[in-house]
């Protein structure tokens, strides 16, 4: 497997050499991710405990997209740690906290990854990624600007 450094120079690479370079519209980052790597949607609720993160604009978020497809995670490069314990329904008040416990649970130990978009008028704006892969936070840099933010 590659490591992060050369699978960012392959997503750069095919950037510089592509006809359509770009600043990408938050639909189209949004449909680069379900088709290339399988994410799926799900109601920003589910995150709510990032009103109280002050680098989130919680109103301005326009999509939540996860994958938890191994083969997804693994191009994604998603970070493993298998050394976490799962947590015990009956330490959780609810059915809710209990399955937003499993849903951390399950980004920290690299099952999962959460890509929170944040954008006004189709326009990436700032982005939440849940779950450890470098290879993700270059790729939406790259997307949403890479000429700008890369000198290119």
């Amino acid at each position: 497997m590659k490591d992060d450094d050369n699978a960012y120079e392959d997503v750069l690479n095919k950037y510089k050499k592509s006809e359509t370079r770009k600043k990408y519209s938050l639909s189209e980052i949004v449909g680069l991710l379900k088709n290339e790597f399988g994410m799926a949607e799900f109601n920003k609720k589910e995150v709510s405990d990032l009103k109280k993160d002050e680098c989130v604009s919680f109103k301005d978020i326009q999509y939540c997209l996860y994958t938890e497809d191994k083969e997804a995670l693994q191009r994604l490069q998603v970070e493993q740690d298998a050394g976490i314990e799962e947590p015990e329904k009956e330490l959780y008040r609810n059915e809710k906290e209990f399955a937003r416990a499993i849903m951390y649970y399950k980004i920290q130990k690299g099952d999962r990854i959460n890509v929170i978009l944040e954008g006004k008028k189709d326009c990436l704006a700032n982005y939440t990624v849940q779950g450890e892969s470098e290879y993700i936070y270059k790729l939406l840099d790259l997307l949403r600007g890479a000429e700008e933010e890369f000198g290119l």
